[in-house]
């Protein structure tokens, strides 16, 4: 027997042309090759090689070992450091994408990590009733699936797609078809054998399933941990991106209600800074917003008129209730207002003492 046809048979002839190009360099050497066992599985072997003379005839000394517990071992680094690599990225992604494609790109990335043909996310809703399809991988989309976006799918009819909700941890399914208890698949859904669902749990509840499926062989734990990861990740920019986009829309309702306000709104601190003011408070007083933001009203009162203020804005801290008063203030042209005042406490949400206010211009004293 020759020693290259102890190698699977597609790579006899690799096997032939390494094992001839030691023999022919005289020195011999050291590489990895494939090599078949007698009841056909695979490993991968380390052979080192060399010349040796016997005689008048040259013959090629080989000494082989197993060496598949490296090459898991040195698969298994360079998932972690390809997983790492993605997670880093995910944050810049999501910098130029929309929500769908941002989460359309992490199924993507997930999907080429697990070596899987499908990957998708389902959104938990509030009820924790139902899921709701939020996006596939565009490689599921072009050949796998055509379920509906709309369809919000009972978690009672979900089978073992709900495992992973119920455990609250990854379940993994490399016989799908031949799993006794699944309940079937909603419309649309591609043909399974192989599949990891995974669950996003924030405060006890989950809020996102993740799902991968047929890869060629079968799913490991680390693949779960894999999807575990991303999915978490997704989900924490997911949820960032939609608190942002919600303070936005709240800062932009709070300005646009107080710009309507027919008179003077502030905010200040116990220490009478200013923290807010609207357009009309700085036409009265004639200054700009930047220079009224952080100053208190001795820096634009005279000083009378001030003290009488912080006085008032004292007794609203210090009561804790609102109140209601005239005060008389000068405009940048000298002339005297008499404003309807109401000042009331609140706090911030970190728990900071401020005080609001509101002056409506009743009269004016020429």
């Amino acid at each position: 027997v020759h020693m290259w046809e102890l190698h699977p048979t597609e790579l006899t002839e690799l096997a032939e042309k390494r094992f001839r190009e030691f023999f022919a360099a005289g020195s011999g050497g050291a590489g990895d090759l494939p090599f078949q066992q007698p009841h056909g599985a695979i490993v991968p072997i380390e052979c080192r090689m060399a010349v040796v003379s016997i005689g008048n005839k040259r013959y090629l000394q080989c000494i082989s070992r197993d060496i598949s517990e490296r090459k898991q071992a040195e698969a298994h680094i360079r998932a972690q450091a390809q997983r790492a690599q993605v997670l880093l990225e995910l944050p810049h992604a999501a910098e130029t994408m929309d929500e769908e494609n941002f989460m359309q790109y992490g199924q993507e990335r997930v999907e080429e990590l697990t070596d899987s043909e499908i990957a998708f996310i389902h959104f938990v809703n509030n009820d924790e009733e139902t899921i709701e399809l939020a996006t596939w991988s565009r490689r599921t989309l072009e050949h796998c699936c055509t379920a509906s976006f709309e369809e919000h799918y009972p978690i009672c009819r979900a089978g073992i797609w709900a495992d992973a909700l119920r455990r609250k941890g990854p379940v993994i399914f490399n016989d799908y078809a031949g799993y006794p208890d699944k309940c079937g698949l909603p419309e649309g859904y591609t043909e399974l054998k192989r599949l990891i669902l995974v669950p996003v749990i924030e405060d006890g509840r989950g809020v996102m399933l993740t799902g991968v499926g047929n890869k060629a062989g079968d799913y490991t734990d680390q693949d779960a941990e894999t999807v575990q990861l991303i999915s978490n990740e997704i989900w924490r920019i997911v949820q960032h991106r939609r608190s942002l986009a919600a303070l936005k829309e709240s800062e932009q309702r709070f300005n646009s209600f107080m710009e309507t306000i027919p008179g003077i709104a502030w905010i200040k601190d116990e220490q009478g800074r200013h923290f807010y003011v609207n357009d009309h408070n700085c036409e009265v007083l004639g200054i700009t917003r930047e220079q009224v933001i952080g100053a208190t009203v001795f820096d634009m009162l005279p000083r009378e008129a001030a003290k009488i203020s912080m006085a008032s804005d004292q007794e609203v801290f210090d009561s804790g209730m609102p109140c209601e008063h005239i005060e008389e203030n000068a405009d940048r042209d000298g002339r005297i207002h008499y404003w309807q005042i109401i000042k009331f406490p609140f706090e911030s949400g970190s728990g900071q003492r401020l005080i609001g206010g509101t002056l409506l211009d009743q009269f004016l004293k020429v």
